[in-house]
């Protein structure tokens, strides 16, 4: 059996005399479900694969990509399909869009091989060995844009845990990258087809799951329709700095690389590519120095400012996030399905509902400072020690995350819903 040699991508990786990657995990796959044994052999390219198929040397060529089939080869159906993306860095200023015709476009060789014919007719292209190079020439700023396969380029960037590099948002289709296996024996290709759809779907679903890795997609740069008065002030402020926590997950923290993340980072990741603005964080550690930041003019934009209902949208935008509420107990807590279970009892940092109580207002920005990763055992011994109930957002922990720290996730659909802010009131 024959491979492509391409240490580049996830498709097959040889190290010594072992393979790794997605062709690898199919075979051991099929070696598993149907008891075939495979000797592999690896090449440097499509041409020597094929001539070592003519000459008897190989009975297969084994995941390569689609190619006109010669009278004497057969194919199998493909059994793995990856999607060709375009992808631009946010780092790149210039003042081009991918149908410019002065944009850069850069392509591996194998990938261009893959792009429909009149697509390729209509642009300019900047060819290299290989997807890695393509997107170096990217992270360089020597390109404005790549066009590689979906599940290459995910690997490989998330290799280099560059996040500047975004997935293009767009209708321009330019093709699709196939697997496939090939032989000169048609009934040996009809065997291996149907073993490979014979394969459990889990096990299919697993191979695909592991390695691809999806990019955040924008719109490509300066699409956005301004008013003259608006282009005005984009040229005079091409650098907004906005305020924002550096651990206020999910909505604003600094990732390993450095790298601004978070549910309020990407919506402004999504306006700078729209619009043309850059937008470079301070980074503060509570609400309080972010405000300070913005009245002194030091900063623009406070991130996650929460609704109090009482500043008339004077200086805030449109709500961007809402969530429902919900209870976590121990395990040893007694179910909690209304708010007459919860009478008596602790909930939060001390708050107490009383029997005759007609609401609860709850401070939760206690609650941020301490609902972290490095704080979940804190939160666990008061679970466990206290027997305490926490009111806290829909999606603020995952039921992995619960059943890991041995708490007991209770979605309640409690009366009343309200905007996530520094502080909560619900009405009984």
């Amino acid at each position: 059996m024959g491979i492509l040699r391409d240490n580049s991508t996830p498709w097959n990786m040889v190290v010594g005399r072992d393979l790794y990657g997605i062709n690898a995990d199919y075979l051991v796959a099929l070696s598993q479900t149907t008891g075939m044994k495979f000797q592999v052999e690896a090449y440097p390219d499509w041409q020597a694969l094929r001539e070592a198929l003519k000459k008897g040397q190989l009975d297969i060529l084994f995941g390569v990509p689609q190619h006109a089939l010669e009278p004497e080869m057969s194919a199998t159906q493909p059994w793995f399909t990856s999607p060709l993306r375009i992808y631009r860095s946010r780092e790149n200023l210039r003042p081009v869009m991918f149908n410019s015709g002065e944009a850069r476009i850069t392509v591996s060789r194998a990938t261009l091989a893959l792009i429909d014919t009149g697509f390729v007719r209509r642009h300019h292209w900047q060819v290299v060995d290989n997807d890695l190079q393509a997107l170096y020439a990217l992270l360089d700023n020597r390109s404005d844009y790549v066009v590689a396969d979906e599940t290459s380029a995910g690997f490989l960037l998330s290799q280099l845990q560059q996040g500047q590099i975004y997935q293009l948002a767009s209708p321009l289709n330019p093709g699709e990258l196939r697997l496939q296996a090939m032989t000169a024996d048609p009934q040996l290709t009809h065997q291996l087809d149907s073993a490979i759809r014979q394969l459990p779907m889990d096990v299919v679903n697993g191979i695909q799951g592991r390695w691809s890795s999806q990019l955040p997609r924008y719109q490509d740069t300066n699409t956005a329709h301004l008013t003259p008065m608006e282009q005005s002030w984009v040229q005079q402020h091409p650098v907004v700095t906005y305020a924002a926590i550096s651990d206020d997950y999910p909505w604003s923290y600094r990732a390993a690389n450095g790298q601004p993340r978070g549910y309020s980072v990407e919506l402004l990741n999504i306006i700078g590519q729209n619009t043309g603005l850059r937008f470079q964080p301070w980074w503060v550690s509570n609400a309080q120095q972010a405000q300070a930041l913005v009245d002194q003019g030091r900063a623009m934009v406070q991130l996650t400012v929460p609704l109090t209902g009482d500043d008339a949208m004077r200086t805030n935008t449109l709500p961007v996030w809402r969530a429902l509420w919900g209870v976590y107990v121990g395990q040893m807590s007694q179910p909690v399905t209304g708010w007459q279970q919860l009478k008596g009892r602790k909930v939060g940092s001390g708050a107490v509902i009383l029997p005759d109580s007609s609401s609860l207002l709850m401070s939760s920005r206690s609650l941020l400072t301490r609902i972290k990763a490095c704080m979940t055992p804190w939160l666990t011994a008061r679970l466990m020690r206290w027997q305490t109930m926490l009111f806290l957002p829909a999606g603020w922990f995952s039921r992995a995350t619960a059943i890991r720290c041995g708490w007991l996730l209770r979605p309640v659909m409690l009366p009343g819903r309200s905007p996530w802010g520094s502080a909560l009131l619900i009405r009984c």
